[in-house]
């Protein structure tokens, strides 16, 4: 794919990242079908992740573990990219992108091939960010990839196995488990790993008294996002699970057995899940172009700062004309790689470009069994087991839109039966 395709009468679009609005635009772009457009998606990737379900894995319970399990809970949460553009125009390039080159107007993949390109769309998300705390990125885990999502999980397994043999301060130590950041992620995550604890519990004969689930928040309370009243709301159901809750408490370092915090305090953990803040992903970082917070500056039309050829959606994407600033979310990355798809084709039809608006459709955030609590766009909100059944039918509706109804019916029920044995 080295060869320059403006040399045709074709027009190459290369679209790098798997992720919600690198498929959306992908799939948008091959139905419109009247533009000669030669579309190339490129992940490090095979299949496209429910980044959504990823606190899931993290905190999956099995009943009965083997060396199948992970491939279990992994089937639950993906899909096959060549199942989501069987029947469509797009070629996939399985392969880590590793370096932008703006001028030269090419993608350089990890082992030094290239891809030229006519127009580019940047879909490849953040990382978290660190905030210089030392320990963080090395002696957390995280469940912003899967494999790091696995990874905790089968770390915290094994704490369990290991507390038989130990005693005192190092058993306390490995059934302490910290969750860092109080947004939406953390307290997620916070509520599905006490249901995860409890039956590993149950399972390995510890006393519940014997285990601590710890939500760390800086700020001055949790779901900062959120009004004060609902936020409340549920920091009282995540205390009612048993999770200490902390706001204005800011760690300053972790260790493989310690987290320590501003005023000297310590606790004695070997888990800690970082789930706060975002930085660029690297790859941005390195390509030369603008960049801001987490993301790449773009006009409202997408087309990154100075550059009309060049897209960035999604979390990459940093939109300065639009306040507040636009939540890493998924209706946000999903409603870009619509306009980013349009705009594509208008831009060569010589057409003027749609600017991205965004009317937030609101959220739901799981709490722990099965209750979750919903806010909707007029500010009001629901919490019980509602929006927790919600929760589901919105995962449903999202594999529908990708695949074929027989196989987003399995997908769905598999991650059902697997996500559900916490609640």
């Amino acid at each position: 794919m080295g060869s320059s395709s403006s040399t045709s009468a074709r027009h190459r679009v290369v679209i790098v990242g798997g992720g919600y609005a690198g498929v959306r635009t992908a799939l948008d772009l091959a139905k419109e079908g009247k533009e000669p457009l030669d579309i190339v998606l490129v992940s490090d990737r095979d299949t496209h992740l429910d980044l959504t379900l990823l606190y899931e894995v993290g905190t999956a319970y099995l009943r009965h573990e083997s060396v199948i399990s992970s491939e279990q809970i992994q089937e639950s949460v993906e899909l096959p990219l060549r199942d989501i553009f069987s029947g469509n125009a797009v070629d996939i390039v399985i392969k880590k992108a590793e370096r932008i080159d703006v001028q030269g107007q090419v993608v350089v993949l990890a082992d030094d091939s290239t891809i030229d390109y006519d127009t580019l769309v940047i879909g490849v998300g953040s990382s978290l960010a660190t905030f210089n705390v030392p320990g963080v990125g090395t002696d957390t885990f995280s469940i912003k990839t899967l494999p790091d999502a696995l990874q905790l999980r089968h770390h915290i397994v094994r704490q369990f196995y290991q507390a038989a043999d130990l005693t005192d301060q190092a058993r306390a130590s490995a059934l302490t488990f910290v969750v860092a950041g109080g947004g939406a992620s953390g307290v997620e995550v916070a509520a599905e790993l006490m249901g995860q604890v409890q039956r590993q519990c149950h399972q390995h004969g510890v006393a519940p008294d014997d285990i601590s689930v710890i939500l760390l928040e800086a700020g001055e309370r949790i779901l900062g996002i959120l009004p004060e009243e609902v936020a409340g709301r549920a920091q009282r159901r995540l205390e009612s699970l048993g999770v200490d809750v902390r706001v204005k408490t800011r760690i300053t370092e972790v260790t493989p057995s310690e987290v320590r915090l501003q005023g000297g305090e310590y606790i004695y953990s070997r888990t800690t899940v970082w789930t706060a803040g975002l930085r660029p992903n690297q790859l941005l970082v390195d390509s030369g172009l603008s960049i801001d917070e987490w993301g790449v500056l773009t006009e409202e039309t997408l087309q990154a700062q100075g550059i009309p050829n060049v897209f960035v959606i999604g979390d990459a994407a940093i939109i300065p004309d639009i306040s507040p600033p636009l939540p890493a979310t998924v209706p946000v990355a999903y409603g870009q790689g619509a306009v980013a798809a349009r705009n594509i084709v208008r831009q060569r039809r010589g057409q003027s470009l749609e600017k991205f608006t965004y009317t937030s459709p609101g959220m739901v955030i799981t709490l722990g069994g099965k209750t979750a609590l919903a806010l909707f766009p007029s500010g009001k909100h629901l919490f019980g087991w509602l929006p927790w059944l919600v929760k589901h039918f919105i995962t449903l509706r999202y594999w529908m839109r990708l695949t074929s109804w027989g196989n987003a019916l399995r997908l769905w029920y598999r991650g059902w039966h697997i996500h559900g044995a916490n609640d």
